[in-house]
């Protein structure tokens, strides 16, 4: 089975679950998000955001025009994009992995889930023709190894896709002064910096594919508001799925991350709760770029 799995089991009790701060966390303070039924359902809207965005296509990369014998979804979550990409292709064998286990049920046969932490070394045993990874920005200390050991992996010609949101949010008008969600932005971002697993790396996939010598790098961004405050109909949906999906996640992302800071939980809870009242007074122009990244491996090594 093509699959990177963890290179030792010593560690298998960080896989274990913890309550914390009401929530269901990995023991692992490798992945500060929760994950529990709440964050299982948050990630099926932000599954369905991604479809709105990308007019209901799984990803960017021309990998439709030939089946494909292998494909992996790195961080695959809920399952749901594997699963999906495994409806839509029968004939292609498609992996997903994650710390946490996939609830397998309504599961094609040509899909399987596997624990397997892509930090470690990979193990496979055949290479990959195509390899997504999706809201991946949360999650590793160095993406470019990511990125490396994922050209390293795929087959001649395979393609790698990454798809994550540019952060911090932006503003398309001043915001308020003293506003909570610009304080909340800032301070997420101090605390995955002094973690070491920055959210703000966005920006840097296209040049670390170049680097590690994917060609044809292509980065395509679209622009995803927060709320429907464009008065745009082609932004109404994904403006609705971003403000639900934020206002789900915001609890999640936050007490792990600014427990870096030496935040205590009520504290927390207090910002949390000013940033979600401030997201529903309408008053922020708000929003991100949902960037999506891929590349081709060369047929011929250099």
């Amino acid at each position: 089975m093509p699959t990177p799995v963890p290179s030792s089991q010593a560690h298998d009790d960080l896989y274990e679950t913890v309550e914390e701060y009401g929530r269901t966390f990995l023991r692992t303070k490798k992945y500060s998000l929760p994950n529990d039924a709440q964050e299982q359902d948050r990630l099926d809207v932000q599954h369905a955001m991604c479809l709105e965005i990308l007019g209901n296509r799984l990803a960017l990369a021309p990998v439709d025009d030939k089946p494909l014998e292998n494909v992996l979804d790195l961080a695959t979550g809920t399952g749901i994009w594997a699963m999906e990409y495994a409806k839509r292709h029968p004939s292609t064998k498609v992996v997903g992995t994650d710390l946490s286990r996939v609830d397998e049920q309504g599961k094609p046969s040509n899909c399987t889930f596997l624990i397997a932490d892509a930090d470690e070394d990979w193990n496979s045993k055949r290479h990959w023709n195509f390899i997504h990874a999706r809201a991946i920005l949360t999650c590793f200390t160095d993406p470019k190894s990511i990125i490396q050991k994922a050209y390293d992996n795929l087959a001649p010609g395979g393609y790698l896709e990454l798809q994550d949101p540019i952060l911090p949010w932006k503003f398309a008008s001043p915001p308020p002064e003293n506003s909570a969600f610009v304080r909340w932005n800032e301070l997420s971002i101090e605390a995955s910096i002094k973690g070491g697993r920055p959210w703000n790396n966005v920006q840097h996939y296209p040049r670390w594919f170049k680097e590690v010598g994917f060609e044809e790098v292509t980065e395509s961004n679209f622009f995803v508001p927060t709320g429907t405050w464009t008065d745009d109909p082609r932004y109404a949906q994904v403006g609705t799925w971003q403000m639900l999906n934020l206002n789900m996640a915001l609890e999640g992302w936050t007490f792990r991350t600014l427990e870096r800071l030496g935040w205590k939980a009520e504290e927390t809870q207090k910002l949390v709760d000013e940033v979600k009242e401030e997201l529903q007074s309408g008053g922020l122009k708000s929003y991100t770029t949902f960037s999506v990244v891929y590349g081709r491996k060369p047929m011929v090594s250099h």
